[in-house]
């Protein structure tokens, strides 16, 4: 009886250990899994970024684009009315 008894507990620690292994190799799998994810979250949001700084700059750049012609052409206008 003793004996059965040993071998159903050593049967048992079997199994909790391999049940402990696939549980180890499951997390590490996860914990992968997770970082690819991350990584690849954070580069989608870095090239997110780096598209509106230089949507920004574009608009910033048309802004001032515009006032110069805006200017240009206050100056043209002065110059004309002045001159004739």
């Amino acid at each position: 009886f003793i004996i059965i008894i040993q071998n159903i507990t050593i049967v048992i620690i079997l199994i909790f250990i391999h049940l402990s292994d696939i549980i180890i190799i499951i997390l590490i799998f996860s914990i992968q899994i997770f970082l690819l994810v991350f990584c690849i979250i954070i580069i989608i949001i870095f090239i997110i970024c780096i598209i509106c700084i230089i949507f920004i700059i574009f608009i910033i750049c048309i802004i001032l684009i515009i006032i110069v012609l805006i200017l240009f052409l206050v100056l043209l206008l002065v110059f004309l009315l002045f001159f004739y």
